[in-house]
């Protein structure tokens, strides 16, 4: 990419998109210290991390109307200093509710990094470098989750939980004053109608052909794996393949590490794709299907020597981190003026796949509890690892289905 604009454009929303993504992990490491200084127990810990996840959700489609709106620029910077205050919030705090607070007003920092950092890349790259630069922005993002689990783990004999986040709000603050100094204020792309034609917009997404045929996608095989890598897949070593510790947390690394790299060389399988005349949505159908594999032999539970177990889990978070091809598959589709509505519902899309299969995988391990309280059997695990690799299946065929169906409704 050209050197003004990687320094001026990618540069400062990747580092954003960096600092904010830490959040995104640092919780599941600092949670014994969080119980042991603050005395909290499961409920207000399970509801502090919750905060986090509600607050992505909620803001998903009004910062897709703010960024058509008003621009990346302005847009990213206003919620960088929100989450500086929130990290700033959440490291002076000494109760629930300055934690809860921190916590969700960090996830604005967080929400807003893929909505502004991908409207920018279309209004100041050419459509076909789109495959190359999300994928960058991603990997950025999927760098900070990795900096948020053993690093931080490392820094705590040094720097204690407040630290790290009185230090992460400097880093977001500083960040949020190299966009503003550093990205070019305006080139076009952006909608001044009212709030009534933005929303009118968003109803275009929602109904257009092109959305509807890869949502599903997003919400099961991209959900399935924020459900896992948040929580369900540290369960699933210990409780199936009798892994944990030191060697489970590596594990979890791991598979943080095979997303960042599925994101990194999204750009090449991108280009590779085309050369055979493929779009990169169909990368991401290409992904569906790897991944349905991997889920099946994770159902049989037939591989559970460690080495084994680390390369199904390699696999699965890199061929789901591959559904996110259609962030530049749509990218390309649509005017400027409304990608970020579209990316703000594909957002949306895995955002509630997460939260469906977080609360369906609890559901279901609940009906599988063993001797030892707190651990569930290995049934509990197959059929929701069953019911994933079901509905990516079905999310398959319905993309290939949609436009009998539904008919070719499509808003270009």
């Amino acid at each position: 990419m050209p050197q003004s604009l990687a320094l001026r454009v990618f540069l400062p929303f990747a580092l954003g998109y960096f600092a904010s993504s830490i959040f995104r992990s640092i919780n599941g490491v600092i949670a014994p210290d969080l119980v042991r200084d603050l005395g909290l127990d499961a409920t207000e810990l399970g509801f502090i991390g919750s905060t986090y996840f509600v607050g992505a959700m909620l803001l998903q489609i009004p910062l897709g109307i703010l960024v058509d709106r008003y621009g990346p620029r302005i847009v990213y910077v206003v919620c960088l200093v929100l989450g500086a205050a929130g990290s700033a919030i959440f490291g002076l705090a000494y109760g629930v509710a300055g934690l809860a607070v921190g916590r969700f007003l960090t996830a604005i920092a967080a929400a807003a990094s893929a909505a502004c950092a991908l409207k920018a890349y279309v209004l100041w790259y050419p459509k076909e470098r789109l495959p190359f630069l999300n994928g960058l922005g991603f990997a950025a993002g999927g760098l900070g989750v990795m900096v948020g689990t053993t690093p931080v783990e490392l820094a705590l004999p040094l720097l204690d939980w407040r630290d790290i986040h009185i230090i992460a709000a400097a880093a977001i603050l500083a960040t949020a004053i190299f966009v503003w100094a550093a990205v070019p204020r305006s080139n076009g792309g952006h909608n001044s109608g009212s709030l009534t034609d933005q929303i009118k917009g968003l109803g275009l997404v929602v109904r257009d052909l092109n959305f509807l045929r890869i949502a599903p996608l997003l919400v099961f095989m991209v959900g399935a794996l924020g459900a896992m890598q948040s929580l369900w897949a540290g369960l699933w070593l210990r409780d199936v393949a009798a892994i944990s510790g030191t060697r489970a947390a590596n594990i979890l690394l791991l598979i943080a590490a095979s997303m960042t790299l599925s994101f990194f060389l999204s750009g090449p399988t991108a280009k590779v794709l085309g050369g055979f005349g493929l779009s990169p949505m169909s990368g991401s159908i290409l992904g569906a299907v790897l991944f349905t594999g991997v889920a099946v032999a994770l159902v049989s539970q037939a591989f559970l020597a460690p080495a084994a177990v680390a390369i199904l889990w390699f696999l699965f978070a890199y061929f789901a981190t591959m559904g996110m091809l259609a962030y530049a598959g749509l990218g390309q589709l649509y005017p400027a003026t409304l990608i970020g509505r579209v990316n703000a519902c594909l957002h949306l899309c895995w955002i509630l796949g997460v939260f469906a299969l977080q609360n369906i995988f609890g559901f279901v391990l609940d009906k599988f509890p063993t001797a030892t309280p707190g651990s569930y059997a290995p049934e509990g695990h197959r059929i929701v690892i069953g019911i994933i690799a079901a509905s990516t299946a079905l999310a398959v065929l319905w993309y290939w289905a949609a436009p009998k169906l539904i008919g070719k409704r499509k808003i270009l």
